[in-house]
């Protein structure tokens, strides 16, 4: 009874010790402050303020992704084109690019204005030199393009002045100068005679076609030859020349060739020709099909969206149509004609029974019929001009082929594919010229 006793006298304590030592805990535990969460490590200190990982990562979904996402575009935009011209810079190239940009500013501290490492920004820097070279190749076919679209448009413009067409027929041996000669003089033809004996310029029969007589190395001589005359042989630097005069002419339409160089250099200084980097990537942008799936930055789809549509200014200044400009399938645009013809200040009419539309300015009139291609053209006299496209009727609003409609106006339109942009020049009114619809029985 007593061992037993003892032993529950044991277990108690035992019990008991435990409890209070619990107690005791819970005590400490209550005393302790909570322990607080580890501060956010920081990227950078600013002074005396700091800017967390936190507070950088925060920031990237809010707007630094786009950008990122963008460049991305721009950058396989550029590869898509110089694979499809075969372009390629050399490290060459790249090079020079790189050291002509430290000319201007040193690498390290431009890699650091933009927040790059320095290899990153050489990255990008041999990006940029392939843009650079897509772009000036664009500008140089485009502008060559324009050149021949203006001149072909305005030859009667371009005169090479007084011009000789001369042939030529060329030996270094003095009999056979004379035997040509005398074959020429006793009537074969000229061209005939130089094919067979003359050392240069046998496939086109010794033709030089036109030139200006001073530009003709043989200058003095032909100066006092009369048209369809031939010389008798000419010694100069060894060799034997027979000179034909075919013909003369005060004045003739110079060639594109001849007038190029100069139309590229007055081309190349207008402003429609120097556009920038995100002119022309916004041009390859809207060449291609692009669609941001990825939801958080789908709002760039809106943007990519409008580069597509095609803007109409007049005098300098956009039209805005409740109904966009069409193109269609085969190239051709197709503009609603009331808000762009108004914004002329012309005026107009519209005969319902023919579904005709005539539009009228102080210079010109013209008068269009849906379904027809056929324009009406003339103040007094009427003649007609073929359009493009005949107009059309869509959702209630007349579209037309703008050319010969502005154009019969005494207006001018110039397309602008670099900026999706036609262009309108207006002819000038006094304030008080009417506009307006006007609705005939």
């Amino acid at each position: 009874m007593r061992s037993s006793g003892k032993r529950l006298l044991l277990v108690s304590m035992l019990v008991l010790g435990l409890l209070l030592g619990g107690l005791a805990q819970i005590a400490v535990a209550q005393d302790e402050p909570p322990t607080e969460p580890e501060p956010p490590a920081p990227a950078v200190r600013v002074n005396s303020a700091e800017i967390t990982v936190t507070q950088l990562e925060e920031a990237l979904p809010k707007g630094f992704t786009g950008p990122a996402l963008k460049q991305l575009i721009d950058r396989e935009l550029v590869r898509q084109e110089a694979a499809r011209l075969n372009v390629a810079v050399t490290e060459e190239q790249i090079a020079a690019y790189i050291a002509a940009a430290d000319t201007q500013m040193p690498t390290l501290r431009r890699a650091g204005r933009e927040g790059l490492s320095t290899e990153a920004l050489k990255t990008q820097m041999r990006y940029q030199a392939l843009l650079h070279t897509l772009m000036s190749q664009f500008r140089t076919r485009l502008i060559e393009r324009e050149a021949k679209t203006y001149y072909e448009a305005n030859k009667s413009k371009f005169s090479a002045g007084p011009q000789v067409h001369i042939h030529e027929l060329v030996t270094t041996d003095i009999k056979q100068a004379y035997v040509a000669t005398e074959r020429i003089k006793s009537g074969e033809q000229f061209a005939e005679v130089a094919a067979e004996l003359s050392m240069e310029n046998k496939q086109s029969g010794g033709d030089l076609g036109w030139m200006a007589p001073q530009d003709y190395h043989l200058a003095n001589e032909i100066a006092t030859m009369g048209t369809g005359e031939v010389s008798m042989p000419i010694a100069k630097g060894g060799k034997y020349y027979i000179v034909y005069v075919k013909a003369r002419a005060d004045a003739k339409p110079a060639a594109f060739e001849q007038v190029k160089d100069e139309l590229v250099a007055l081309l190349a200084g207008t402003p429609r020709m120097n556009f920038s980097d995100d002119e022309f990537l916004e041009l390859l942008a809207r060449r291609a099909n692009i669609e941001v799936t990825h939801e958080p930055l789908q709002y760039l789809n809106a943007y990519y969206n409008d580069l597509k549509r095609i803007r109409v200014c007049v005098a300098g200044e956009e039209v805005k149509p409740p109904t966009s400009v069409v193109r269609l399938e085969s190239g051709h645009l197709m503009i609603p004609l009331k808000p762009v013809l108004q914004e002329m200040e012309a005026t107009l009419s519209w005969i319902h029974q023919t579904q005709s539309l005539v539009a009228r300015s102080r210079l010109g009139k013209v008068q269009v019929s849906v379904g027809s291609k056929l324009a009406q053209v003339g103040l007094v006299q009427t003649s007609e001009i073929e359009m493009s496209e005949a107009p059309q009727l869509r959702e209630g609003v007349l579209f037309g082929s703008p050319r010969v409609i502005i154009e019969a106006l005494g207006g001018s339109i110039y397309w602008d594919g670099v900026r999706n942009l036609l262009e309108v020049t207006p002819p000038t009114y006094p304030e008080d010229t009417p506009g307006g619809l006007q609705v005939e029985p």
